[in-house]
């Protein structure tokens, strides 16, 4: 059976979820390999033996990405997982759900903040999603202040515009209007020469009924040229 939905919704972020299969991410195979005498090898050999490693790993998560083997169940199979491939913020946003569907939110909170310290910090949209993951995740079990002080450092470390943009989208599906209104109000402060900003703030009040003349007034006059 496959990790089913721990209440946030993956769409906050690039991460999508595949749909699971039955195959076991490591095969009998694999397991059932005689383990070999550890022996003095050469430097490139021992070069070889890492990028081999490597190769098997790239193939294994590549497997998981396209949902070609079953999702991990225990916190060994995740642990090999994030060991293998830890620039990956799918594996690790797929941690996090597991402990979240075990209401273990604390422990979710911990791998979230090693995902951070493990992943690449030139890779700026892998960070994003596990903040997004993470800002989810405090949006629907947290309080206000850990909510705050982790958009905070998300603003510090990843792209603003970017993080604003989801974080109204993941109050806006949590049904929590009057805060993504806010945060569709600092974004045409902070971005207000961005049309996007206008456009995403105008569907928003569609959406949520609230297209009364003070809201057409702030679009209308943006684009009155």
């Amino acid at each position: 059976e496959g990790i089913s939905d721990p209440g946030w919704d993956y769409t906050a972020t690039s991460i999508t979820r595949p749909a699971w299969r039955t195959a076991a991410i490591w095969s009998d195979d694999e397991d059932d390999e005689p383990v070999e005498e550890k022996k003095h090898v050469s430097k490139a050999e021992a070069k070889r033996l890492k990028r081999v490693e490597e190769e098997e790993a790239a193939r294994r998560e590549q497997r998981v990405l396209d949902g070609e083997v079953e999702a991990p169940q225990m916190e060994e199979e995740f642990e090999r997982l994030v060991v293998a491939s830890p620039d990956s913020s799918f594996v690790w946003v797929q941690y996090m759900a597991c402990c979240m569907q075990s209401g273990e939110l604390e422990r979710a909170r911990a791998v979230a903040r090693r995902a951070l310290q493990r992943i690449n910090f030139r890779l700026d949209e892998e960070r994003l999603n596990i903040f997004l993951a993470w800002l989810n995740l405090e949006n629907t079990f947290g309080t206000e202040d850990a909510m705050a002080a982790l958009l905070k450092e998300a603003l510090q470390c990843c792209d603003q515009y970017k993080v604003y943009t989801q974080l109204a989208a993941i109050y806006g599906q949590s049904g929590n209007a009057a805060e993504a209104e806010k945060i569709f109000k600092v974004m045409v402060r902070k971005f207000g020469k961005e049309k996007e900003v206008w456009v995403k703030f105008a569907i928003f009040y569609f959406k949520s009924n609230k297209l009364n003349s003070h809201a057409r007034k702030q679009t209308d006059d943006k684009f009155l040229f």
